[in-house]
């Protein structure tokens, strides 16, 4: 679903009730941390699973469908949803580029432990119940650092130190918004300011797959998503997500998603999807 911050708050913060049976697959336009509060049970994040337990922390990337349950009793979570254009504004001023490389964790653990982590995210929930949004901006910038603080090697043995973080908004920004039309590497490299080689070279570095590969895998969640949340049938999905082809959809979904879109056990809600619903 695609979230809309207030023009002078760049963050969502809520509690959210884990559910005890899983619920649609869902992604965001926007880097998603949660902690678990309480309760255990399962998080699910593409095709990786983690079992959780209170004072885990989850970080998820743009467009890494998710979704969680139980194992049957209460379980809490605080989650917090961070805008890119604040995410731009703490590598300008901290210069911790490694940052960039948060919106994209291919390959990487999404689940990990850290005391000190978990206590600031209380303290940003706190802040932001207290409306105290200098407060939360301080410490959510503090807390960003020491994420990319435990993922830096990675990250960076993957994506190298170049400044092509700073082009990378931009980018996923535009294929997210137009994914469903056609869009060529040559067009994202314009945006990117670099020539079509290089930009290609640069892209699959830092996403760790190449543009046309990034391009299909968004446009595949998205027919997925339209095909359990909406109930809508296989050949309208695939339309909708930019296939112009539907042997071709066919043949990648299945390969993805290791069976037919036929197959998709569909969530019997019709109408509106998630992403409709928050746009209202």
């Amino acid at each position: 679903m695609e979230l809309t911050f207030e023009k002078d708050y760049p963050f969502i913060i809520y509690r959210y009730r884990i559910p005890s049976e899983l619920k649609a697959l869902h992604l965001h336009n926007c880097f998603e941390i949660g902690l678990i509060e309480n309760g255990a049970g399962a998080f699910h994040v593409d095709r990786k699973s983690y079992q959780f337990r209170a004072g885990d922390i989850f970080v998820i990337s743009r467009l890494e469908a998710h979704r969680a349950r139980t194992n049957g009793g209460a379980s809490d979570a605080l989650f917090i949803y961070v805008s890119d254009t604040f995410l731009e504004n703490v590598v300008s001023f901290t210069g911790e580029r490694t940052i960039y490389g948060l919106f994209s964790l291919a390959g990487i653990a999404n689940q990990y432990r850290d005391e000190g982590d978990a206590s600031l995210i209380r303290g940003v929930f706190t802040a932001h119940t207290a409306d105290h949004r200098p407060l939360v901006r301080s410490m959510m910038a503090e807390l960003l650092v020491r994420i990319a603080g435990r993922y830096r090697r990675v990250i960076q043995s993957a994506r190298g130190t170049d400044d092509f973080g700073d082009s990378l908004l931009a980018v996923y920004e535009h294929i997210n918004r137009n994914f469903s039309h056609g869009i060529d590497a040559d067009e994202l490299a314009a945006i990117a300011g670099q020539s079509p080689s290089h930009f290609r070279r640069l892209f699959k570095r830092y996403a760790g797959t190449s543009p046309r590969d990034y391009i299909t895998a968004r446009r595949l969640k998205n027919a997925y998503l339209l095909i359990h949340e909406r109930g809508m049938k296989a050949a309208e999905a695939a339309r909708e997500s930019g296939f112009q082809s539907y042997a071709l959809f066919h043949r990648l979904f299945t390969r993805e998603y290791k069976m037919p879109p036929v197959a998709v056990k569909r969530s019997g809600k019709k109408g509106k999807t998630t992403e409709e619903k928050q746009r209202e």
